[in-house]
């Protein structure tokens, strides 16, 4: 830097921004470290020559070195962008110039304000540049992959309406037969039920008298066969598998032993949180009893010491006063015997602070937490004794031993010799005196499942199986884990069992066994069932049409259907039991 003050040229060195100033006579003035790494000049080659020797010849530069001169016509550019070439490198600046009429200082032995002169600030921008394309790259190409996203999420919900409507005419298809099934059997009904349509004198209208029915509805749906309650068994202690007693699907009884665990590993545990237990009771007794501790009894005798000594130096302290009085020593011994004094009695306030401080070390909130820590170690303890008695795993309950899932912590089936976890699940102990079965069913049926309802189990492997049970579970989430998109949800529900199985069946059954579940969904046994030739669509919604037992004329009456079975419809609302119903002509 050239006259300049330290404090300008100290800022000016530190800068991040280049700065370059030029007098009005073309001279270099000022050229910080900053603009020689942007301009790859070195500044000390630059200070107090002229503009034009130093930029106007050099090459890549060009659009730096025109902003400055442009600053001088315009006094005032702004920020501008511009690109310079550095050793083969493309950089891009963002330059401010300014031109200001006294930049340099009067000429020495004159009055004269000093010329004008042009300052530029610049800063590389070159990499946040760089860093903004890339950005703008990364972001084009998500923009892209987004579009692509919502293009396939396009196609596949053509798909799924295509498939929804694909079911539903199917589902139409299914009703309607079912329809002409169930019209069919009510035209060939037994007239003692008093169901089939009233026979009709040639050439006058068929009717039908409404009357009471048993409708159920019933849902088949295949499930497996499982237990009803499992009981895990988990790791007591980190080991390894010692010996084996059982293989997996074994019946086994309860409190038989199924493997013995190496529990070295825990007994090493153990001992090491016995030693911190001991230190933690020698630290709690020791608390117990600070006040009387080496350490407190050291700071009183260290406050006691000080203070004695505080007080001897007094009494020296009045006897140089009185001397000094009477001339006998001179002014400097007793300055010396005041300053003494103040040293002490300083001591004495840090001694006395030092006994606060070692006080405060076993107070009431040290010792309680001491005390709480000696028994965290206790429980601890205990539960490391028992872990240890428990290295022997033995059954819980009676029942059959299955795999742990594989999905669980350290998963999959235990061998003798693998290193198993504290915690870890090891296997599962499945009560099969109480059966339940497992299904899963879609978003559609899955409304009409509800617990507490009736079911009947069967299975193909067994053609004489039937057992009974209800349903006590429906799931409030669907269970959708590994099915593509678009797929209707399916819903798990559980059915329990009844436990009177004879003892020869349940010999026969398996756990997984593929079963079928009959769901009985409705049982209404005064149902009023009317044939679908009755019922007339309308846009205010179905109607039948009864006779008037007064007129003998049929009258358009809305009504509220119900479920649709092979029998015909449920008319829910609407009409009685004893109306007469006009039939629609084939």
């Amino acid at each position: 830097m050239i006259a300049a003050p330290s404090l300008h040229g100290n800022i000016l060195d530190n800068m991040d921004d280049g700065v370059v100033t030029v007098d009005g006579q073309g001279l270099i003035t000022s050229f910080n470290p900053a603009a020689g790494d942007i301009l790859g000049i070195a500044p000390d080659g630059c200070l107090g020559r002229l503009f034009a020797e130093v930029f106007v010849v050099a090459e890549g530069l060009d659009q730096f070195t025109q902003s400055m001169l442009d600053a001088i016509d315009n006094s005032e550019l702004g920020r501008r962008t511009v690109e310079i070439d550095v050793g083969g490198e493309r950089r891009l600046l963002t330059v401010s110039a300014s031109y200001f009429p006294d930049i340099a200082p009067a000429r020495s032995g004159g009055d004269e304000a000093g010329a004008a002169g042009v300052v530029a600030v610049f800063t590389d921008i070159s990499e946040e540049m760089r860093l903004r394309e890339t950005v703008e790259s990364q972001f084009a190409e998500l923009q892209q992959a987004y579009r692509g996203i919502d293009e396939a999420n396009g196609d596949l919900s053509d798909a799924l309406r295509k498939a929804q409507v694909v079911r539903a005419v199917a589902t139409a298809a299914v009703i309607v037969v079912c329809l002409g099934v169930g019209w069919y059997a009510w035209d060939a009904g037994d007239p003692r039920e008093g169901s089939a349509p009233r026979a009709a004198p040639a050439g006058a209208p068929a009717t039908f008298v409404v009357r009471p029915r048993r409708v159920v509805s019933e849902l088949t749906v295949p499930g497996r066969l499982a237990p009803r309650r499992e009981t895990d068994v988990q790791s007591p202690v980190d080991g390894s598998v010692a010996s084996l007693n059982f293989r997996y699907g074994d019946a086994v009884e309860a409190g038989q032993l199924l493997m013995e665990l190496d529990a070295s590993v825990a007994r090493r545990e153990r001992r090491s949180m016995r030693a911190r237990h001991i230190v933690a009771l020698r630290r709690v007794e020791e608390l117990s009893a600070w006040e009387n501790s080496r350490v407190v009894a050291s700071s009183r005798r260290s406050l006691a010491r000080t203070e004695r000594a505080l007080q001897q130096q007094g009494h020296r302290l009045t006897e140089t006063e009185f001397l000094l009085d009477q001339g006998i020593v001179p002014r400097s011994e007793h300055d010396a015997a005041r300053e003494r004094y103040e040293s002490l009695r300083l001591d004495v306030e840090a001694a006395r602070q030092d006994l606060r401080e070692a006080r405060r070390a076993g107070d009431a909130e040290t010792l309680e937490a001491a005390r709480l820590e000696s028994r965290n170690l206790e429980e601890e303890l205990r539960e490391l004794d028992l872990a240890i008695a428990s290295a022997s795993v033995r059954a819980p309950t009676a029942g059959v031993v299955l795999r742990p899932p594989a999905a669980a912590d350290g998963g999959g089936p235990v061998l003798r010799g693998s290193s198993v976890g504290r915690g870890q699940l090891l296997l599962t102990v499945a009560d099969v005196q109480a059966l339940s079965v497992s299904a899963l069913v879609d978003e559609v049926e899955i409304a009409t499942i509800r617990q507490g309802q009736p079911v009947a189990v069967t299975a193909d492997a067994l053609p004489s199986l039937e057992l009974a049970g209800k349903v006590v579970n429906v799931a409030a989430q669907a269970s959708n884990a590994g099915r593509p998109p678009g797929q209707p949800a399916l819903f798990a529900v559980v059915a329990a069992l009844d436990d009177d199985i004879d003892s020869g069946v349940r010999g026969d059954l398996r756990l997984g066994m593929s079963v079928d579940m009959r769901v009985v969904t409705a049982d209404r046994k005064d149902a009023l069932l009317v044939p679908i030739g009755a019922v007339l669509a309308g846009e205010g919604g179905p109607s039948v049409r009864v006779r008037s037992p007064q007129t003998g004329k049929f009258a358009a009456v809305p009504v509220e259907t119900g479920q649709t079975t092979p029998g015909g419809v449920e008319i829910v609302a609407g009409v009685e039991s004893g109306d007469e119903l006009l039939l629609q002509a084939e």
